[in-house]
């Protein structure tokens, strides 16, 4: 499955909230759910959070933003509010520099600087959802801590600060991705990968003899539990050439399937698919 996974982040102790709100502070990273006593962790949308989110990854998410021109920051939050976006980094960071060479308000960046700017966004945009945090809170607290780490007075300057304010800003258009995440992981195992074992198994006659064989087909596949980011599971079959057959006929009804609601989705009645673009175009197959 070709998708993004904002994935996860474990917090220890909670500390006293305010409002309903944690207060932006060290420990409010690491807080821990007192109603059941377990830690908490948050499933959302893409593929460079694959593990746990710390303060100090939180830390140089926001340095890697910080280093982003003010201009840039700025027209990346108009767009991303929005830009019709998909559940794939790639499908987003193509069509966001797509959008940057046709604009007359910003030099055209290199890839390699329009690509991390989106993927660190979205992971602090994931964990600012998480801790229920305003955009100005998230801000603020990763503002004083990335001082503390440039030891410096006053690290960032006011139009940094407000351009990244204005970065996090709440909207629709981001609300709307964040359910399609939920939606897409839903409850069963996202597939990851597959193989295929094939053997010609001997039978031994009473004498030890080999006059006759077994040719076994075995099929597993590698799963990701729901809502999981990097625990995987491997489920194995034993299948035979009749079954390959039944699963082709099956996959291939499935395309055609998928073919024709895409086409009543976006051809008739012009809705906007969050679907990754390999995972609904004939061309991936």
């Amino acid at each position: 499955m070709s998708h993004m996974i904002i994935g996860k982040a474990i917090v220890g102790d909670m500390p006293k909230q305010t409002n309903g709100r944690v207060p932006p502070s060290g420990e409010a990273l690491w807080y821990r759910n007192q109603r059941t006593g377990k830690k908490m962790s948050f499933s959302s949308s893409f593929a460079w959070l694959e593990a746990f989110i710390s303060p100090e990854q939180a830390e140089i998410c926001f340095s890697v933003l910080v280093s982003v021109p003010n201009k840039l920051l700025t027209v990346a939050g108009k767009w991303l509010h929005t830009a019709p976006l998909t559940l794939s980094d790639e499908d987003n960071a193509t069509a966001f520099q797509g959008f940057l060479k046709k604009s007359k308000d910003v030099a055209t960046p290199a890839d390699t600087t329009t690509e991390p700017l989106l993927k660190n966004y979205f992971r602090l945009e994931a964990l600012r959802r998480w801790l229920s945090w305003s955009s100005e809170e998230l801000i603020d607290y990763l503002s004083r801590k990335y001082k503390e780490e440039q030891k410096k007075d006053n690290a960032l300057d006011k139009a940094k600060s407000k351009a990244l304010t204005a970065l996090f800003a709440t909207s629709e258009n981001i609300d709307l991705l964040f359910k399609a995440r939920q939606i897409y992981d839903g409850s069963l195992p996202s597939y990851v990968s597959a193989r295929t074992t094939v053997d010609l198994r001997p039978v031994y006659s009473d004498d030890l003899a080999i006059r006759h064989g077994l040719i076994t087909i075995d099929l597993s596949f590698v799963v990701r539990k729901p809502h999981e980011t990097v625990e995987t599971e491997s489920l194995a079959f034993q299948i035979d050439l009749a079954d390959i057959g039944e699963m082709q006929k099956c996959l291939n009804r499935a395309k055609k399937k998928i073919l024709e609601l895409k086409e009543l989705a976006v051809g008739k009645n012009k809705l906007h698919l969050f679907n990754p673009r390999k995972s609904i175009e004939m061309e991936s197959l």
